[in-house]
């Protein structure tokens, strides 16, 4: 297997949409979150296995968030605010 997201919830405050959602690493490193915010502006990322790895190593312009040194078989959640 590999990397895989799911969005579990989305709702909007203002201007700002905020999404939420869960991953798991299962046999990798690495991913790459899609949010589907045009701009991600703030996000928390919090793995639930292995709390001391997992980064967030910057967020694109296309609104995905790409993650490194994960713990193989790691799963977590995430939130992002943006537009």
């Amino acid at each position: 297997m590999s990397f895989s997201s799911t969005v579990t919830r989305r709702t909007i405050h203002g201007d700002i949409r905020i999404v939420y959602g869960t991953f798991d690493a299962d046999s990798t490193t690495t991913g790459e979150i899609p949010t589907g915010l045009n701009n991600v502006e703030t996000y928390t990322f919090q793995n639930e296995v292995n709390e001391e790895k997992g980064i967030v190593d910057y967020t694109t312009t296309a609104g995905s968030l790409l993650l490194s040194e994960l713990t193989a078989s790691d799963t977590g959640i995430w939130s992002a605010k943006g537009k």
